[in-house]
């Protein structure tokens, strides 16, 4: 191993842990604010973890955000974009407001993911309701969404 690849992959790991503490962080005062229902500051802080993890998902796409940015391959877009901006959005609905959707359209109860809630719109929002799969989604949009912008050849 080359001591620039070293050196390259060192750093990768610190932005990493960088962005997991700032995420931590984040998760400790967004609980705070949470008991404390400041529905202004819930969204901010949920939308500033988004982006930590969104953040971390292009992370891992590392040498290909390199090979972009360096022009060395092509920005190209493709269809995976479509389906990453997608999950980022979703991502990026706080739990609090699924919670509050049914009451909204007129459910008497709140979504349950499968197989304690229904087969249909149970199964699409009842595991946002559990704020450990945003941060999943965040992730997955991030990694996805770079593989959107070039074409593999």
């Amino acid at each position: 191993m080359k001591f620039k690849e070293l050196i390259s992959y060192i750093i990768i790991g610190l932005i990493g842990i960088l962005l997991l503490n700032l995420y931590s962080a984040n998760s400790l005062e967004l609980r705070e604010a949470i008991d404390r229902l400041m529905h202004e500051k819930i969204f901010k802080l949920h939308l500033l973890g988004v982006l930590y993890i969104f953040m971390l998902g292009i992370l891992v796409k590392w040498r290909t955000v390199l090979k972009l940015v360096t022009r060395k391959i092509k920005l190209k877009l493709n269809s995976l974009l479509i389906p990453g901006i997608i999950l980022l959005l979703i991502s990026s609905i706080p739990p609090i407001y699924i919670l509050s959707i049914p009451s909204q359209i007129g459910f008497a109860s709140t979504f349950l993911p499968f197989p304690r809630g229904n087969v249909g719109i149970d199964m699409l929002l009842g595991p946002l309701i559990h704020g450990s799969i945003q941060p999943m989604l965040s992730a997955l949009s991030g990694v996805i969404i770079i593989q959107g912008l070039h074409k593999n050849e």
